[in-house]
């Protein structure tokens, strides 16, 4: 393994200087990502996913971006986990997509914040203290706030495979265009 690790970092190594080179000659922004060592030719296109995969979470990652940028598959794995979910959300006909829109289009047609407050909640850990302060609002708002969106929206706060589901479609709606 000390062979391929070594390969692994002498490749991000020249592909960051080929990058910077390329920027600094440009004056564009530079992506770069890496696929996965692999044995032999027959993996090559294992490798060339994950270097799309890699380019594609670079490219979404929110803010400015930094104007070079190189990364490995195992240095954005959560974010290119969450990018691949995304994509198999977006595409695949048998999902139902109602959940994440349908709670947005509900706040924007009501004037609600119910995509918010479950968003908040959920990457607070169901921490009903933590989320009031992440909002500003007061825990019993909260509650109240969560209690009615079970109501209106037919889930459960208490099945961990709905928070997880609920929580992937409203933390990637904007990659989504939800």
């Amino acid at each position: 393994m000390l062979i391929a690790d070594d390969f692994a970092a002498r490749s991000h190594e020249l592909v960051a200087d080929i990058a910077r080179r390329a920027h600094g000659a440009l004056r564009v922004p530079v992506l770069a990502g890496l696929g996965s060592v692999v044995q032999g030719l027959r993996s090559i296109a294992s490798s060339r996913a994950d270097a799309d995969l890699v380019l594609r979470t670079l490219t979404d990652r929110p803010g400015d971006p930094e104007p070079c940028q190189v990364a490995t598959i195992d240095e954005v794995w959560a974010s290119a986990t969450l990018s691949a979910l995304a994509h198999v959300l977006a595409t695949h006909e048998v999902l139902p997509r109602s959940i994440g829109p349908g709670i947005r289009a509900h706040d924007l047609q009501h004037g609600t914040t119910y995509a918010a407050t479950i968003l908040a909640y959920l990457d607070a850990n169901s921490d009903v203290v933590a989320a009031s302060h992440r909002l500003s609002v007061h825990p019993n708002t909260i509650r109240y706030r969560l209690a009615r969106a079970e109501g209106i929206f037919g889930f459960d706060f208490a099945d961990p495979d709905e928070r997880l589901v609920l929580w992937l479609r409203l933390r990637l709606g904007d990659q989504l265009g939800w």
